[in-house]
């Protein structure tokens, strides 16, 4: 009987772990911009309601051999100064989640190899009547599929069979944008980091105002001789309301004859939410 016990306190222990391995797989999932492995492609990769838009969709290829599942659902996530996510089920100050002012269907889907499933998305309050930026993620939790129990593993435990099945998830963010939303962006702190592997860039984004940054950072380099050099490019690079600072790199490469010290470098952070791509901001750094 004792053993026993200790058996069925050990099984617990080991649901609570799993339970936070896939909590802090879900979350690592969470940063990633586009969902695209060898099983499923997801796009588009965020939602954005603005200028009084009030739908979207959301398509979900299955480009596996098998049919899969999936559980949809919005959960909340908050930027840290690191730029990694974490689920929170309370906003900061400042911050407001849109997962309330949404419908969506279906809640869960089944596709088969190679089909294509759609969600639709609805606000359901006009954007005129918001203020602020409302942020919540929309994630797409694989359904794993069941497995027997093996005889063998069971019997050595006396009948206790544990069987640990890993579940997938991934979340895109749905914004809502009220019409009195400003933003504007620095880069600040850009420093040089070189390793026997790469040679980055690092700097810190700040933002001011009330809505999120989302856009892509260029890197360029200008000899004091010859034209300069687009050496480095950063996709997907957001900063989250109501965060006001975040720490990010560049890995930077160029041809070894130049020489980084005879020059300056150019940093250029793009609006990616606009298609004629206006610029952010933009700063200079050179090495000392």
């Amino acid at each position: 009987m004792f053993y026993q016990r200790r058996l069925l306190h050990t099984a617990f222990l080991i649901i609570i772990l799993l339970t936070s391995i896939k909590i802090q797989a879900q979350e690592l999932k969470a940063v990633q911009p586009s969902f695209d492995i060898s099983e499923v492609f997801i796009v588009p990769t965020r939602v954005l309601f603005k200028n009084n838009s009030r739908t979207a969709e959301i398509i979900l290829l299955n480009k596996s051999q098998t049919i899969n599942s999936y559980r949809i659902g919005f959960i909340n996530l908050k930027m840290m100064p690191s730029g990694d996510l974490r689920e929170v089920t309370e906003p900061d100050s400042g911050a407001y989640f849109v997962d309330s002012l949404i419908r969506f269907s279906p809640k869960q889907i089944v596709i088969e190899p190679g089909k294509s499933q759609m969600v639709r998305l609805q606000l359901i309050k006009p954007l005129s009547s918001l203020s602020g930026e409302f942020r919540s993620h929309l994630r797409f939790l694989k359904v794993p599929k069941s497995k027997a129990l093996d005889q063998d593993t069971s019997k050595a435990v006396q009948g206790i069979g544990i069987n640990l099945i890993p579940v997938f998830g991934v979340s895109i963010p749905v914004i809502a944008r009220g019409n009195d939303c400003q933003v504007k962006a620095e880069i600040r702190g850009v420093k040089m980091v070189t390793s026997a592997v790469d040679t980055t860039l690092q700097f810190e984004l700040v933002r001011t105002g009330n809505r999120s940054l989302y856009g892509e950072l260029i890197v360029e380099f200008y000899p004091n001789k010859g034209e300069e050099l687009k050496i480095g490019t950063l996709k997907n690079l957001v900063l989250y309301s109501p965060v006001s600072t975040r720490k990010a790199s560049v890995q930077i490469t160029a041809p070894p004859s130049i020489n980084f010290r005879d020059g300056y470098f150019m940093l250029k952070y793009y609006d990616g939410e606009d298609e004629t791509n206006p610029e952010f901001t933009h700063t200079i750094f050179k090495l000392e």
